[in-house]
């Protein structure tokens, strides 16, 4: 644990991007070291502060951690140097870098989920490329039906072709055989049926040994499908993969060298901290700080409620909540139709 109120101006750039609501308490939490708990803070990130914030946290170096700002304020966005998916023409040791989506971080953000967001970012981004190096044979022809660039429109035009029975419902290992990896491929060892609608499928996995090893998948696992259907095979061997990946970025992602989301971590010790630094700060709080806390919380939250336009989606929307009886928490309004400088667009 840090002093969060020290950690605004000593490590943060800009000085002013953690700063604790005046009358904040400080806590001990052992070993000689105090602090003002999180939730107390108040926050003013610049493109520099996240920078900071960025440059402290490690992971694999393929996965590069950008942050930028543009007309809607500071993203963060993850730049993949690899192997291009689909052309193979790149000169023998050339890669190549692609980008994923750009994350909003708003400037009150606070700095744990800041990097809590960069975690977020690269999970996705190693989800996309594990969805894309899953390749089936099918009908001569190789495919990435998992992949995330499907035209979903014309799915859901055809969407009832599309949910139609596949032939040899049960033959997993004929499918498994058609399945490659980032290279890799799949074998069935068994499949054990383990109450009346939930079955066991034990597999095998052979690394080509032409791919990153953090992208190989463990060489025996095993999954579970809820019947005998080869698109609940496939389904369910995919979310196995994702798993996989997301167990490797908790396991490597570090902030200043700690694994936050590591399964080594005690969740319990992390319980206790918590109520450690939420219960004695909330108990130690005088009535005058309490109420300048709840303002503070209030106009941040204030800042995070979405601005509906009046159109009939937003109207459709407003009268969905008007319906769930919500008495805490703030309401949607529509507001007047406005054409940003970046339209370019007058009335």
């Amino acid at each position: 644990m840090f002093d969060q109120a020290r950690f605004a101006k000593a490590s943060i750039g800009s000085g002013d991007a953690e700063t604790a609501i005046p009358g904040a308490p400080r806590i001990l939490i052992g070993g000689g070291k105090s602090c003002v708990p999180q939730q107390f803070l108040e926050y003013c990130h610049t493109l520099e502060s996240v920078e900071d914030i960025l440059s402290e946290i490690t992971f694999d170096e393929d996965y590069v951690r950008f942050v930028s700002e543009d007309a809607t304020g500071l993203y963060v966005q993850i730049g993949i140097i690899g192997k291009d998916n689909y052309r193979r023409s790149l000169p023998p040791g050339s890669n190549k870098i692609v980008y994923g989506r750009k994350w909003r971080v708003e400037r009150n953000l606070p700095t744990s989920e800041i990097i809590q967001t960069v975690f977020l970012a690269l999970k996705t981004a190693r989800e996309h490329e594990v969805r894309e190096r899953f390749v089936v044979e099918w009908n001569g022809s190789k495919t990435t039906p998992f992949n995330c660039h499907h035209d979903l429109p014309l799915m859901a035009d055809i969407g009832r072709e599309l949910k139609r029975s596949a032939a040899a419902e049960n033959d997993f290992r004929s499918v498994a055989s058609n399945v490659s990896f980032f290279g890799g491929s799949f074998s069935v060892e068994r499949v054990s049926r383990y109450r009346d609608d939930l079955w066991i499928v034990d597999l095998n996995y052979e690394n080509s040994g032409t791919e990153k090893v953090e992208f190989s998948c463990e060489p025996k696992f095993s999954i579970f499908v809820r019947s005998l259907s080869i698109s609940r095979f496939l389904h369910a061997l995919m979310s196995e993969l994702v798993r996989q990946s997301d167990h490797y970025v908790a396991e490597v992602f570090t902030f200043r060298g700690f694994a936050r989301f590591s399964h080594d971590v005690n969740v319990l010790a992390i319980s206790e901290l918590s109520a450690l630094v939420r219960g004695r700060a909330s108990a130690s709080a005088s009535e005058r700080f309490k109420n300048k806390f709840q303002r503070s919380r209030y106009d941040t939250d204030e800042t995070r409620v979405p601005k509906l336009t009046d159109s009939q989606y937003a109207r459709s929307i407003l009268t969905r909540l008007s319906d769930r009886n919500i008495s805490d928490g703030i309401l949607p309004k529509i507001q007047p139709r406005t054409l940003t400088k970046v339209t370019g667009l007058t009335p």
